[in-house]
């Protein structure tokens, strides 16, 4: 599966074949860097020295580059299923990967995938992943990344319990989160739009994801100009 994917954010398979003692084998591109997870986790990580701009923007930011990766995946019938922070690379320059393509699959013509059993990251799984029929769409990966922009807001992600069944529990309910602390409407909006317990309520693509946060972003630009503005105003 991995083998039909070509794009600048998912590392590339250099080679297949066989060690000497013919045991198959796979080499990869190697990614110098950070897992999006542990910087979320830690304030103080050096990576964080490289980033210069707002955080919440960056973030929102490396965010658009795994739609990206995703985009191309979801063109090839390619579902991802464990779309998280702890896949998400940041290399080095600035580079975005999203990596870990074990439990992907290739959807049916009609779009979809039958799953056998459950398989995925329970504290991020969308609601269909975890109930019968176990249908599942290019949305269940939009259901993840709105897991990320989640963990993002809060800290946490959405599914936060002490066991396996418990976030399983957690899974197939409305995220009970009040966002409190958070005055940007329309970012909460975005993580609620793409948490919706129902797949027809959620973006229609990941393509649709990425221009909301991209919107999101532009006005947050505009509000940044209009705001210096304002404050150089009453200065003169």
């Amino acid at each position: 599966i991995l083998g039909q994917l070509d794009h600048p954010n998912i590392a590339p398979i250099h080679m297949v074949g066989h060690d000497h003692q013919d045991r198959m084998l796979i080499v990869m591109k190697r990614i110098e860097g950070s897992a999006l997870s542990e910087m979320l986790q830690d304030p103080h990580h050096p990576r964080w020295k490289d980033v210069t701009s707002n955080r919440e923007a960056w973030l929102l930011r490396v965010l658009t580059q795994v739609c990206y990766a995703l985009e191309h995946a979801h063109s090839k019938n390619i579902l991802h299923r464990d779309v998280k922070a702890d896949n998400v690379m940041i290399g080095d320059h600035g580079r975005v990967y999203l990596i870990d393509w074990g439990i992907s699959v290739v959807l049916d013509k009609d779009g979809t995938y039958l799953a056998p059993h459950f398989a995925g990251t329970p504290c991020q799984a969308a609601p269909e992943m975890v109930q019968a029929p176990r249908l599942l769409t290019t949305r269940t990966d939009v259901y993840m990344l709105g897991a990320i922009l989640h963990e993002v807001l809060t800290g946490e992600p959405p599914h936060n319990a002490q066991d396996f069944d418990a976030c399983l529990k957690l899974a197939v309910l409305e995220p009970n989160t009040p966002y409190s602390g958070f005055t940007d409407r329309n970012l909460i909006r975005i993580c609620r739009q793409a948490l919706q317990i129902d797949p027809a309520e959620r973006f229609e693509s990941v393509a649709h994801f990425r221009h909301a946060l991209e919107d999101h972003l532009a006005q947050q630009h505009v509000r940044l100009l209009l705001s210096t503005a304002m404050e150089l105003r009453s200065q003169l």
